[in-house]
């Protein structure tokens, strides 16, 4: 599994970082979209079994893509990942929950509809308004800190995982994990500081940094979350060793319009 993970991860690496680092914005939101759309073509096994009723969940992911695309105005797409702030709050008092909550939501298609929304339209707004207001450079960084997060925390939690970090949602993660997780991303956010030199206090950053990757660890939580209350192992295969795109841009739901938030308040 690590020799499929690290084939995978050499193979799409260099071309996200190409995309980030080079697509205009136009494009960059093109490609980021099918990205998206892999997440809800995926999300859309949590709401129903039925393939009629996956393509439609699609569709509708299509469209949302669209119209928000050519008709939300400057102000809603600033005001957008405000609402993946939102749900984040929610969901944790779903995690501390759980499995308490699985009668309310195990057949309740609606709500889990409205939850893939919820997850992936503001991380794709955030991530774009991150390279449109911000910078190309503070996307890759914050795929860096999730990047070396997961790296962190996988090969920590292997060494050192004793104390369970939320055994009835995700039994594999520890807390020794996090911790490992937590000190790779801000030792990368770090670092990254000597290239890019943000205009604002590197101790600050390194506090954001910090949150972000902490709450980037809450995104993975929420999706094993939603596998165990709709009985779904993996949530895809298209990518070897690490499962489907939910299973990599997980993180990025949760991480993403915190770092946009961040950063717009430090500048």
């Amino acid at each position: 599994m690590l020799k499929q993970r690290v084939i995978t991860a050499l193979i799409l690496a260099p071309l996200v970082i190409w995309g980030i680092l080079s697509l205009p914005e136009a494009w960059f939101a093109l490609l980021l979209a099918v990205v998206v759309l892999g997440g809800f073509w995926e999300w859309s096994a949590f709401v129903t079994s039925k393939m009629a009723g996956r393509f439609l969940y699609l569709v509708i992911g299509v469209g949302v893509l669209s119209l928000f695309y050519i008709m939300a105005t400057p102000e809603v797409w600033k005001a957008t990942p405000w609402l993946g702030i939102g749900w984040l709050i929610v969901a944790s008092l779903l995690v501390i929950r759980y499995p308490k909550i699985s009668p309310l939501w195990q057949q309740n298609r609606f709500l889990k509809s409205i939850v893939g929304l919820l997850i992936l339209i503001p991380m794709w707004v955030s991530v774009i308004e991150i390279q449109r207001s911000v910078g190309a450079e503070f996307v890759l960084l914050l795929m860096l800190m999730i990047w070396g997060a997961d790296t962190g925390a996988y090969f920590a939690g292997r060494q050192w995982g004793k104390n369970k970090l939320a055994p009835a949602v995700s039994p594999g993660k520890s807390w020794e994990g996090v911790f490992g997780g937590l000190i790779t991303a801000v030792a990368v956010a770090l670092i990254a500081t000597i290239w890019l030199e943000p205009p604002f206090e590197i101790m600050l950053f390194g506090v954001t940094a910090l949150v972000v990757s902490a709450v980037s660890v809450m995104g993975d939580l929420i999706e094993s979350l939603f596998k165990r209350i709709t009985g779904i192992k993996d949530s895809g295969h298209i990518l070897p060793g690490h499962g489907g795109v939910l299973d990599r841009i997980d993180s990025l739901t949760t991480a993403a319009p915190i770092f946009y938030l961040a950063l717009i308040w430090l500048s």
